[in-house]
């Protein structure tokens, strides 16, 4: 369900989406170890 939907666009429509979700998850990621470390 997820390809078909995937496959219905071209790389240009969803590849703006991609990037902005792997920032997203650096930015926790980042904002998680840099709490842990200042405690």
């Amino acid at each position: 369900m997820l390809l078909a939907d995937v496959l219905a666009y071209q790389p240009s429509d969803y590849l703006p989406i991609l990037i902005q979700f792997g920032l997203a998850l650096a930015f926790v990621a980042f904002a998680m170890i840099v709490s842990h470390l200042v405690g």
